[in-house]
């Protein structure tokens, strides 16, 4: 009778236990007891990759004249101010997105282990360096940034113009010219006109064919853009000197060279080289030069935090032309060259190939406020983490989540640079798996995308209650049972109690029914039959 109840007490475990794999949530403000491994659910952080342009500008003394000295070229600076040196700071077109995820201190969940006793359990996790859970291999992006840095690049057709005049000066060319209607038949009479060209003839005495070609070039200026040219005596002659001195000598001897009068072996590299240097010597003299430093790099924003509303828009850069940049609610992710500033209200001068920092004020004139906006990319209704909520009550298993997706832009107000779309994780749902299943054993395999904990793979695997195993230990103890039920009645019958000896009988047979009755519930041959 004792070993036919521990049978019986055994079936009812077996039938009325379940599989469970609990996880449970860490409080944020305290702590849980360590009774197993610890997983975070990722946030996202949203990196905006751009570049940055400081544009520095340094004018030439006789930009002024460029016209008359270098025609058919512009200067880098056209007024007054420039000339004495510029800075200007912009933020190029094409501004791309990444994502990839970090943990999220207030979404960490303990797997707990099982309290033992006549329980299995088998527990496989696979965290990146980041600290996240993750079912399949991860990648690593190595952002890299520089800082290039770029010149002026002179063609050496810019010489030929520049030295000899330009293509219309040219065709008029001829001596003794006193005043542009020689040049220019009907142009007329002008003081300003008159003043210019007696300044070029009397300072360039000894070189007559010069002075015609600077007339020529002076004359073939439209006459609004003549009078607009300062007489400026001292300047003038100065210009006239520097062109007499740097320029003149290197295009006569490649005049010669070209009339095949001079004594060069091999005149053609010659040439080219001579070229090179009438360019050289103009840009500081009338043209100026401009230098670019580009800063390619990318900043992250973790601004964005679960529950924001949505749209959401955030002011990450701003750009004062003149002054320098500012960044807020972003930072340089490591692995990104930093960018060169020189800290906000340094006093020195802020160094050609380094950025100078301004407070984050729009007020100024001209300032640019660069901002990241993100919005659904579908509308709300649509996206599929408002079709789904958690369930909280009872014990649950893992979490993960269903991310919004997004759609993102980056520029001034009306103006976009760069835009993409991606999804976030904080701005969805996290969602639990059950924790149990009416079944002898459960098994979740999981796999999760590393930037928004979304599922990758998902694989659930459960055996019933009674497996081929268990049958077969069920089929055994009944075989248990009915050695028993005929030593009882043997006994019974030995002891010649009669109500005794039916007790015991009536048991057995109700007993062997159950295990009848059980087996035909799973579609199993009845190995007892009632007798």
């Amino acid at each position: 009778m004792r070993r036919c109840l521990v049978i019986c007490s055994a079936l009812s475990l077996l039938l009325g236990g379940c599989a469970k794999i609990v996880v449970v949530p860490v409080p944020s403000g305290g702590s849980t007891p360590a009774e197993g491994v610890i997983y975070a659910l990722p946030n996202t952080v949203i990196q905006v990759h751009l570049k940055i342009d400081k544009t520095t500008k340094k004018g030439a003394p006789y930009a002024v004249y460029a016209a008359v000295f270098a025609p058919d070229t512009k200067p880098v600076c056209e007024d007054q101010a420039c000339s004495k040196g510029s800075t200007e700071y912009a933020v190029e077109d094409g501004a791309t997105f990444t994502t990839y995820g970090e943990p999220d201190p207030e979404e960490v969940f303990l797997v707990k282990f099982s309290k033992g006793g006549a329980v299995d359990q088998s527990l496989t996790m696979t965290w990146n360096d980041a600290g996240l859970l993750s079912g399949a291999s991860s990648t690593v992006t190595n952002r890299t940034g520089d800082i290039i840095v770029s010149g002026i690049k002179l063609a050496a057709s810019v010489a030929s113009k520049t030295a000899f005049g330009s293509n219309k000066a040219l065709a008029a060319n001829k001596l003794a010219k006193k005043n542009c209607s020689d040049v220019i038949p009907g142009s007329g009479e002008d003081a300003a006109d008159d003043w210019f060209i007696q300044e070029l003839n009397t300072k360039l005495t000894a070189k007559p064919e010069w002075a015609n070609t600077l007339i020529t070039n002076y004359c073939t200026i439209a006459k609004e853009d003549r009078a607009k040219l300062p007489q400026d005596k001292d300047l003038v002659e100065d210009a006239i000197d520097a062109y007499t001195i740097k320029i003149i000598p290197l295009a006569d001897t490649r005049a010669t060279l070209l009339r095949g009068t001079g004594t060069a072996l091999d005149a053609v590299p010659l040439i080219a080289r001579i070229e090179t240097e009438i360019g050289t010597q103009l840009i500081p003299l009338f043209i100026g030069t401009k230098t670019t430093i580009v800063w390619d790099g990318a900043l992250d924003t973790r601004a964005v935090r679960k529950g924001a509303s949505v749209p959401v828009d955030l002011s990450i850069l701003i750009v004062d032309p003149k002054a320098g940049i500012c960044i807020q609610n972003v930072e340089v992710p490591p692995g990104v060259k930093p960018l060169p500033f020189v800290a906000a209200g340094a006093t020195a001068k802020v160094p050609a190939d380094q950025f100078a920092t301004i407070g984050c004020s729009t007020a100024p004139e001209g300032v640019k406020d660069y901002h990241l906006t993100l919005d659904y990319q579908t509308v709300l209704a649509s996206q599929l983490f408002n079709k789904i909520t958690d369930v909280t009550t009872g014990d649950r298993s893992f979490r993960y989540r269903i991310p919004a997706q997004m759609k993102a832009k980056f520029g001034e107000k009306t103006k976009s640079i760069g835009s993409g779309t991606f999804p976030v994780a904080q701005l969805g749902t996290v969602i639990s798996l059950p924790a149990q299943r009416h079944s002898k054993s459960l098994t979740y395999n999981l796999g999760f995308t590393e930037a928004t904990g979304a599922l990758k793979t998902f694989t659930l695997g459960t055996t019933g209650s009674l497996d081929a195993g268990t049958i077969d230990a069920l089929s055994g103890a009944a075989g248990g049972v009915l050695d028993a039920r005929t030593a009882a009645i043997q006994k019974a019958q030995t002891n010649a109690d009669p109500a005794t000896a039916l007790t015991k009988q009536d048991t057995l047979l109700k007993l062997q029914d159950d295990i009848c009755t059980i087996q035909k519930k799973y579609n199993l041959p009845c190995t007892i039959q009632p007798q």
